[in-house]
């Protein structure tokens, strides 16, 4: 960075390169997006607290930096990036003075220090000035289309008020004026900072020139001063033993302001850090290594009954204890109860051995893993599954009913009658409230379920304030429709800023758009859906698909780029033209024409007489 300085026929050893304030100039600008976008994150997991703090970002990001750079002025003569890189503001002089310099530094750095006016004329340029640009470029960017919407967007309403005779003038002033005071901004950085690399200029931009404040690298007497300043106090005889306390409020602040000076470089190292972690190998081959040596417990079941459903009774005993021995192993003792369908679940027991099939309970010959981490026999898995398919879309069974008899280990000995008898020992009745139905108070919305859905399942979009009786009632006194179980939940919508597709250009304020209550109902009986239709005619799909055509070109023909984009007539035309001239096309008239009211018909191939 000291190269360009080194050039020069004088050199300064305090004056820092072009290259070291640009670097500073691109931190600071870092800054407040790297903020925003982790407050933007925060909002969108607490939006009740931090919604309104988003939306008053620029002005809280002002404020706060408003007391840091302060205090970084009056403690260590520049701000908080500039600090950073061992950089400090001082006064201008007409000259320079390189033996007060060397002799005197701490007497030449006490008269060029800043007063308490030039510390606020400095925060004016560096919280102020960026605060007043951010805001003209995003009215600019908002403001600025409404001019290709028409005079309805851009000329004053009749009999405006105060209110709207500002923003009518200050919306000229950002179409007109705006752009110009825009580029002579950069324009007039450009100039002042290739005189200041070229060593035609103490000041690197307009605006120091403006307050006259120069940038300087910190010296000895600076760190010194510094570091004579961040020292505590010496205790008096007389003083209480509350003010050098660390909590104190005299020392808290103080300290607090100069953590940021730590703060800074290390969330840098940390944010190079966590890139050179996730894009290195290494994380992921200790993250491989760390999962293999893992090992995993066998899979506990809960709720297994003591009654051995599997156990083989002896040769010796009786027929009759055999069927007792059947009869206790066909209705477990205590089923666990299902939350949604209210009906008992039947697990089927752990075999002695491993190696068993836990369904038939032989070898297994082909070992195949389910879901929940037992291993099955394939040729008793799948034909189970099969048959409780078909059955239930032949005879419209419920499914769990027909999956207790497929996987059950006697399933000759089960009836009909048997397994209604115990779903309805360990079914809980059906429950209904009291509410009043009233239709036009709400509405309900039936939506198609995803293929793998069960057909007893059916999803609804309802209000927020409707629970799960209300839906309940409301489909068995409207529909006679019984509900087994119902299952509510609320989808969040994210954080946004505006309306998509809004007409209206309007400020990008964050909001939250009303959260979503859909509910899963579970019906007796399947509910068939109707095929989609194909035929859209009756809607008039043909002209809503031309009038949305229409819209969109409408939309891009208007939209900023539309100018940048070269017009398909005018290519035409000039690819016809030229064609003509290269002689590879004729020119032929044509009787065809179209009469729109306004076109003549001549006769075909008129010579023209020549004077």
């Amino acid at each position: 960075m000291e190269f360009m300085s080194a050039l020069q026929g004088t050199f300064d050893d305090h004056k820092p390169s072009l290259f070291e304030l640009l670097s500073e100039q691109q931190l600071a600008s870092l800054i407040p997006p790297s903020l925003r976008y982790l407050l933007t994150i925060a909002t969108h997991r607490h939006p009740r607290y931090l919604l309104r703090v988003l939306n008053s970002f620029d002005e809280l990001y002002a404020l706060c930096m408003l007391i840091v750079e302060r205090h970084f002025l009056k403690t260590h003569g520049g701000g908080f990036t500039e600090n950073f890189y061992g950089l400090k503001r001082e006064k201008a002089l007409r000259g320079e003075v390189p033996r007060a310099q060397v002799g005197a530094p701490a007497l030449v750095r006490e008269s060029l220090k800043l007063t308490e006016r030039d510390i606020w004329k400095n925060l004016a340029v560096m919280v102020g000035l960026p605060y007043l640009k951010a805001k003209l470029d995003e009215s600019y960017e908002i403001n600025a289309p409404r001019a290709l919407l028409g005079l309805a967007y851009t000329q004053m309403p009749q009999n405006p008020t105060l209110k709207q005779r500002f923003m009518h003038y200050y919306r000229w002033f950002l179409r007109n004026i705006y752009p110009s005071v825009n580029a002579a901004y950069y324009f007039s950085m450009l100039a002042f900072n290739l005189a200041y690399l070229f060593d035609n200029s103490q000041f690197h931009s307009p605006f120091m020139w403006l307050i006259g404040t120069r940038m300087r690298r910190l010296g000895e007497a600076d760190y010194r001063a510094i570091a004579a300043l961040n020292d505590p106090p010496k205790r008096g005889p007389g003083a209480r033993p509350g003010t050098t306390s660390i909590f104190s409020p005299r020392t808290l602040y103080p300290r607090l302001l100069s953590s940021m000076s730590i703060l800074l470089p290390t969330s840098i190292f940390a944010l190079k850090f966590l890139e050179w972690w996730y894009a290195s190998d290494f994380a992921r081959q200790l993250s491989k290594k760390a999962s293999e040596s893992l090992e995993l417990p066998p899979p506990i079941i809960s709720g297994i009954n003591t009654v051995a459903l599997g156990r083989k009774t002896p040769a010796t005993s009786s027929s009759a204890d055999k069927a007792k021995t059947e009869e206790a192993s066909d209705v477990p003792e205590n089923p666990p109860i299902a939350a949604l369908s209210l009906l008992p679940i039947f697990t089927v027991q752990l075999p002695e051995s491993s190696d068993l099939c836990p369904i038939c309970e032989e070898d297994v010959e082909t070992p195949t893993a389910c879901p929940t981490g037992m291993t099955w026999w394939l040729a008793r898995l799948k034909i189970p599954i099969i048959k409780r398919a078909a059955a239930a879309k032949k005879s419209q069974a419920r499914p769990s009913l027909d999956l207790w008899t497929s996987i059950h280990p006697n399933p000759s000995s089960l009836n009909i009658t048997t397994m209604a008898t115990s779903a309805a020992k360990f079914a809980r009745p059906l429950r209904l409230g009291t509410k009043p139905v009233f239709l036009p108070n709400f509405t309900i919305t039936l939506t198609r379920n995803p293929p793998q859905t069960p057909a007893t399942h059916a999803s609804f979009i309802v209000p927020l304030n409707l629970n799960k009786l209300d839906l309940r009632d409301y489909l068995f006194n409207v529909y006679s429709v019984r509900v087994l179980g119902v299952r509510s939940y609320i989808q969040q919508q994210k954080v946004r800023q505006d309306k998509p597709g809004a007409r209206r250009p309007a400020q990008r304020k964050w909001y939250r758009p009303r959260a979503i209550k859909k509910m899963i109902v579970e019906m007796e009986q399947p509910f068939a859906w109707p095929e989609e239709t194909s035929d859209l005619g009756a809607w008039d799909k043909v002209t809503y698909d031309a009038a949305k055509k229409e819209q969109k070109s409408d939309q891009e023909m208007m939209g900023p780029e539309a100018k940048k984009k070269p017009s398909l007539d005018r290519e035409s035309i000039a690819e016809q033209a030229a064609r003509l001239l290269e002689g590879k096309d004729a020119w032929k008239s044509k009787d065809e024409w179209e009469d729109i009211g306004e076109a003549m018909e001549v006769e075909k191939d008129v010579v023209l007489p020549r004077e």
